[in-house]
């Protein structure tokens, strides 16, 4: 970020609207139709540096003369019954924490009320993601909020919505975390910035978004980051830098 100071009639100027998120959403050669149904994406990126994005079953990265070729897919749909991760390498994603208070009373409370006395994975991750789509109300929040005073102020933009639906899913034994990057915004024609959760089941992370009501996350997710505020932080020198040069589906 760069700090300048203004001339003062530019500074008072009060029909000035500058909002950095939209600025920065990048704009692919052609508007994507129908995105939220999107199973396969390929994309050829410029501007990432040495940040280079996370690979993962649905994410395949490769560097490519100085640019990045994404092939990201739909996570194929879950099957089965919740699975115990007691005592096992989830332990760190089924943990409370400040800001994922997964231990709290009201939390337990209100995630088992929600998935009832199902046990099958593809309903619990139903029932979760449409609560918080369905209780957080979809409104800018400058501060990063904690799951619990999501709970009970029911309003929040992307971050609130992942944030309580990771704390939910780990209240019942689901290992669960926060993902930050960038996704297809129909209304900005391009990728903009977003968060959304992941959950561990059948020994594979799947993506889900629940701010945008998608129990499996289309594919025009590209993760860059995990949700701790530090990983956050790391990727901000990517606003503004990214570039699409090819895309096909």
């Amino acid at each position: 970020f760069v700090a300048r100071l203004e001339p003062e009639v530019e500074a008072k100027r009060l029909d000035y609207v500058q909002d950095l998120l939209v600025s920065a959403v990048v704009k692919p050669p052609k508007p994507i139709r129908h995105s939220v149904v999107l199973e396969h994406l390929e994309l050829l990126m410029d501007g990432f540096g040495e940040n280079l994005p996370p690979a993962s079953g649905r994410q395949n990265v490769k560097a490519e003369n100085g640019k990045v070729r994404l092939k990201l897919r739909r996570d194929a749909p879950l099957t089965g019954q919740l699975e115990s991760f007691s005592g096992t390498k989830m332990k760190k994603f089924l943990e409370a924490t400040p800001f994922i208070q997964s231990s709290n009373k009201e939390l337990v409370k209100t995630a088992h009320q929600v998935i009832g006395k199902t046990k099958n994975i593809h309903e619990i991750v139903n029932k979760l993601t449409r609560f918080v789509y369905d209780h957080v109300e979809d409104e800018y929040v400058p501060a990063y909020s904690n799951a619990l005073e999501v709970l009970n102020s029911r309003r929040g933009d992307c971050t609130e919505h992942s944030v309580l639906f990771v704390a939910l899913a780990r209240a019942i034994g689901l290992p669960a975390r926060v993902a930050v990057g960038v996704a297809y915004w129909p209304p900005g024609k391009g990728f903009g910035w977003h968060a959304w959760s992941e959950v561990y089941a059948q020994e594979r992370w799947i993506s889900v978004d629940p701010t945008w009501n998608q129990a499996i996350a289309d594919a025009t997710h590209i993760k860059l980051a995990g949700g701790e505020p530090a990983e956050q932080a790391r990727i901000v020198m990517l606003l503004g830098q990214l570039r699409i040069d090819e895309m096909s589906f």
